[in-house]
């Protein structure tokens, strides 16, 4: 009689070989008793081993905490110029609107200025008002048209040729001049001609009375389309203050006075 094999020993059982089948209902009955092998022994962490280890921790911390305090340093100066030339740009746009808006009272200034005009307008004479007040958009390219208005908010001439005017006593121009007795800057608004235009209203005197207005429509698509070194590198957009309508929008196709969406 065999006796079954101690659970240390490692057998392997060969299946007799006359038939596969045999051999499978052999393994399947008998299966393989195999002793569980002893783990490999932990090599032993000599001095030299931990040595080495404390002198690579040792390099590699300073050379972390460097290269961390390195980017920090970089984010912090690449914020602060990003900062600086946003604000340069600021600066710079603010000084050319300014400019473009003295240049346009100017050429207002100037026409009133003109002797020829001054006779046209106070006899209130349509056609010998309407050469020069085309003659204002054809010289000075930041206005559209210019309209004569007189002191009741009647217009009497425009340089689109237009007759019948209407009144623009509801115009805040008109009762900004009024009121002030000096150059007014009117809110945005869709003018007669279906454009997107700004006023720039002066008071027409004579003998120190208001007579009327010389009114010029400036082109906020021309003052969009003005390229200043702001307008190279950003994206510019110039807002008025009371409505916070969108004047000025460097991006192509932008809705002019459209409500702006400040972050």
């Amino acid at each position: 009689r065999l006796a079954w094999p101690k659970s240390s020993w490692i057998a392997r059982r060969s299946p007799p070989a006359p038939s596969r089948w045999v051999a499978k209902l052999w393994r399947s009955a008998c299966g393989v008793v195999r002793s569980p092998s002893p783990s490999r022994p932990r090599a032993p962490r000599t001095v030299g081993f931990k040595l080495l280890r404390g002198l690579a921790f040792s390099g590699v911390v300073p050379l972390l905490a460097l290269g961390g305090f390195a980017a920090w340093l970089a984010q912090n100066a690449i914020e602060r110029q990003v900062r600086d030339d946003t604000i340069r740009a600021a600066v710079g746009e603010a000084d050319f609107l300014v400019r473009y808006l003295d240049d346009s009272r100017e050429s207002l200034q100037l026409l009133l200025e003109s002797p020829g005009f001054r006779s046209a307008f106070a006899s209130r004479d349509r056609k010998q008002l309407e050469p020069y007040l085309r003659n204002l958009p054809a010289q000075a390219r930041a206005f559209d048209a210019a309209i004569a208005v007189d002191k009741d908010g009647q217009g009497m001439a425009a340089s689109y040729g237009v007759q019948e005017l209407g009144s623009f006593a509801h115009r805040d121009f008109y009762a900004g001049v009024l009121s002030t007795n000096a150059p007014y800057v009117s809110r945005p608004y869709i003018s007669q001609l279906g454009l997107p235009h700004v006023a720039v209203a002066l008071p027409f005197k004579q003998e120190g009375k208001m007579e009327g207005l010389l009114v010029g429509l400036l082109s906020l698509e021309r003052l969009s389309a003005a390229v200043t070194p702001a307008a190279q590198r950003f994206r510019v957009q110039v807002l008025d203050r009371r409505g916070l309508l969108l004047l000025r929008d460097t991006l192509a196709g932008a809705p002019l006075l459209s409500v702006a969406q400040l972050p």
